[in-house]
């Protein structure tokens, strides 16, 4: 059987395919590790190559209007544009989808641009989720697998690649969720972790080509990808060294964030605390973000809350001491951080702002996966960015990032929340190896907490699970408390954390069972 290929655009020829050969999808084809793996398997293989240049730009001869689609990664319409492309030319079925494109940035953290951060996260996180999504009706036709091309970084915590590696972080936690989930057929999840490679990336972001030089080329980090697809290893470092990097970073990641980390930078001179301690609280009109308020409040410390909801704002502030409570009224998602220009700097930053999508992966509105990833994620590093920038957290200050017992245990039915608090914990990481000794750096993992949030994304609200969540008073007094860098607040907590990180695979089961069974089930 053979499929007409339609030709496209001036560059168009007509292409056959024949019946058994596999598709390939490659995003970021049009160079580096990408282009390398396209040029292994154009002989043998129906190729459709992703890219944001124009075609007419492209002179190798490899790409034509039948195998190539132009699509920017850090566009909201991406994978619909590639979906669309798919439809046009006739490919129904994708034997492997290949998310290998990427963008990074080499620097201190508060020298980062606020564009800058939203386009490392729009293609190297946001845009893999979103065209997996989109495609993966095609691919488990194929019954194919989709691969991920993360980074040996995702658990090398260094200051200087700070949002990019949270981003690789953040793509690992969505996969491990997602393949948890199950929901997916016979479709094949694979991870894979290159190190350091010879590409255009080192040179766009400032690193010397006398040191990429000594990397690994392109087309053997691409052959040694291609080559162990099929194996049974889900999640691959590509190449001894990085395997040991790897290692050695799960196991030991404080040491590993402290060997890697290369201050590039100063940081801006930060000032000393005043009589009165001033704390700054984001998602503070409800649940976990009003008891730390009004504990702080209480305390008397002068707070500012960060919120969108005005009347439960009011409500939180009456309840706190006379004018110990303010709140800046702003969606932080779409905010551009103005309202702190006329700010004091603060003592302690906490980053508590928070939302979900739930529900079998597929089935979730794309923009609600965005949405998690804007506030959960975004928001805080350009908050953190604006804050560090001009000088608004005091010497000796403290910032409390708020991620999940999913980076322990997986969060199969919110896989883009998962990936959103994986991504977070390994900024805060990176954050303290920047910060250390100014800026202590605390990161918590809450388990469930008797909140409106819990109660509405969770499928199990009768009294009796109600009542075995932490009461966020008591959440509050152990984050403001503790003064350690990780608080798993509770013996359940700790318990389910272990469980999650001695066994991955009995934690995600627990969670497929006891969470995502009820979130799947019909209305």
């Amino acid at each position: 059987m053979i499929l007409d290929v339609e030709s496209v655009g001036n560059h168009s020829r007509t292409g056959e395919v024949e019946l058994g050969v596999a598709t390939y999808v490659i995003t970021g084809a049009t160079s580096g590790i990408g282009l390398a793996m396209a040029e292994q398997l154009h002989d043998a293989h129906r190729l459709v190559l992703i890219g944001r240049k124009p075609l007419d730009e492209i002179e190798h001869s490899l790409f034509h209007g039948g195998n190539y689609c132009r699509a920017d990664l850090a566009c909201a319409d991406a994978a619909s544009t590639i979906d669309a492309w798919c439809d046009h030319q006739g490919v129904d079925q994708i034997d492997v989808l290949i998310n290998n494109a990427g963008v990074g940035f080499a620097g201190a953290l508060w020298e980062q641009s606020a564009a800058s951060i939203r386009e490392l996260v729009a293609v190297n996180l946001t845009a893999p989720i979103a065209i997996t999504q989109r495609l993966l009706p095609r691919v488990r036709a194929a019954s194919g697998t989709v691969l991920f091309v993360s980074s040996v970084v995702s658990t090398v915590a260094g200051a200087d690649m700070a949002v990019y590696a949270a981003t690789k972080k953040a793509l690992d936690g969505f996969v491990r969720s997602l393949r948890a989930e199950r929901s997916i057929g016979d479709v094949s999840l694979r991870v894979v972790h290159p190190g350091a490679t010879r590409t255009a990336m080192p040179d766009k972001v400032g690193i010397p080509s006398s040191t990429s030089s000594r990397w690994r080329s392109a087309e053997s980090v691409a052959e040694e990808i291609l080559g162990g697809i099929d194996s049974r290893s889900v999640n691959r470092a590509i190449g001894l060294p990085n395997k040991a990097v790897r290692a050695v970073s799960r196991r030991a990641p404080r040491l590993a964030a402290r060997a890697a980390s290369a201050r590039r930078s100063d940081l801006a001179e930060l000032s000393t605390s005043g009589e009165r301690k001033r704390v700054l609280v984001t998602g503070a009109a409800d649940g976990i973000g009003r008891a730390l308020a009004l504990r702080y409040a209480a305390a008397g410390a002068h707070v500012v809350g960060v919120d969108v909801d005005t009347e439960r704002a009011a409500d939180t502030a009456a309840l706190g001491p006379t004018d110990a409570i303010e709140f800046e009224i702003t969606d932080l998602r779409e905010s551009d951080m103005s309202w702190l220009a006329g700010r004091s700097p603060f003592d302690v930053v906490v980053h508590n702002a928070g939302t979900s999508a739930v529900g079998p992966f597929e089935s979730i509105d794309p923009e609600h996966h965005r949405a998690v990833i804007e506030l959960n994620f975004v928001a805080p590093m350009l908050l953190t960015r604006e804050l560090l920038a001009h000088g608004k957290i005091n010497d000796g200050g403290r910032v409390v990032l708020m991620s999940s017992l999913s980076h322990q245990m997986s969060y199969p039915g919110a896989t883009v929340y998962a990936a959103s608090k994986d991504g977070l914990e390994l900024y805060g990481r990176a954050l303290r190896s920047a910060l250390r000794p100014h800026v202590a750096i605390t990161t918590v993992f809450p388990g469930p907490t008797r909140t409106a949030h819990a109660v509405r994304y969770s499928p199990q609200n009768d009294d009796a699970t109600v009542a075995r969540r932490m009461d966020p008073d008591e959440l509050a007094r152990r984050i403001i408390d503790h003064e350690g860098s990780r608080l798993l607040p509770g013996s359940l907590a700790k318990a389910s954390a272990a469980l999650g990180t001695l066994s991955p695979a009995v934690g995600g089961a627990v969670m497929r069972r006891t969470v995502y069974a009820g979130l799947a089930e019909p209305d």
